[in-house]
């Protein structure tokens, strides 16, 4: 068997098991099986998550790892392998959906190969329709809504569990980068300790202990979110019991958020009548 054919059928197995499995981590393995332990494997896309240059099988593995969490695989045809010595060049027809949009993913693609003496793959680079997963995939704008939407929905769904309050204050920390801006209108009032500004994870983490020491959520009602390129603002209608008095806090609230290109939170403001919340933590 020459070296064209040993890594022409080493493809010909793995691109079989791949589309016949669709991508599972039993077809990922096989890819990872296939690689040396340095690599030079390239995505031609920008702007989605499993695009960009990996070295290490580590690197690899996290790739396989988010191709199958962000598409789900329809199809995934060679119509042509073309080898000469050390390099071999897969021309594909794929089909994907982008399991959180459902959006189709459909293109020619050209995967490019280069394999060492031992038949391991050294080198790979993908080529396809770089708009078309562009325009699969979530925009910013929801993406970062979807961020919201889950966090706000554990958030209300913690109400009258103090347990479940703080897990979901755990999660909103999380979403937080290290260095934030982070204020409420009610800054300056010493009735509303929460609501002191913060700059970092450890100060918002703050908030929400001084939140959960004080009151008691009684509801917490997104009713619709506004997204315009890295921000989005949450217009909510919120009740709060203080616990020390007993009385309820109503307000309409606005929450504004500001995210970074790799979708972490990165400034918060929240806007509420703090007149009456005053008025129920000093009664």
């Amino acid at each position: 068997m020459t070296q064209e054919e040993r890594n022409v059928e080493a493809l010909r197995k793995g691109y079989a098991l791949w589309d016949g499995e669709k991508g599972n981590a039993a077809s990922a393995a096989h890819w990872l099986d296939l690689f040396a332990d340095e690599i030079d494997f390239r995505s031609a896309a920008t702007g989605v998550p499993y695009t960009g240059t990996r070295k290490t099988k580590a690197a690899l593995q996290a790739y396989f790892t988010i191709l199958a969490a962000e598409l789900r695989m329809e199809r995934y045809t060679v119509q042509h392998m073309v080898a000469q010595g050390d390099r071999v060049v897969a021309l594909c027809h794929i089909v994907y959906h982008h399991k959180e949009t459902g959006r189709k993913l459909e293109s020619l693609k050209a995967d490019s190969w280069r394999f060492n003496a031992e038949g391991k793959a050294v080198e790979f680079a993908e080529h396809y329709d770089t708009a078309a997963a562009v325009a699969a995939a979530p925009s910013v704008e929801e993406r970062n809504t979807e961020i919201l939407r889950k966090a706000y929905g554990k958030w209300s769904a913690s109400k009258g569990d103090d347990k479940a309050v703080m897990a979901a204050a755990a999660h909103w920390v999380s979403l937080f980068a290290d260095t934030v801006e982070f204020g409420s209108m009610g800054a300056a009032i010493d009735e509303l300790k929460f609501s002191r500004n913060a700059s970092n994870k450890a100060e918002v983490a703050q908030y929400f202990a001084d939140i959960a020491a004080d009151w008691e959520m009684v509801d917490y009602v997104v009713k619709d979110y506004i997204a315009q390129g890295d921000k989005v603002v949450a217009l909510c209608e919120v009740a709060w019991r203080h616990r020390r008095t007993g009385k309820i806090a109503r307000s309409l609230k606005s929450d504004s958020w500001r995210f970074s290109a790799d979708g972490q939170a990165i400034a918060f403001y929240e806007y509420f009548d703090t007149a009456a919340t005053i008025a129920v933590a000093t009664a």
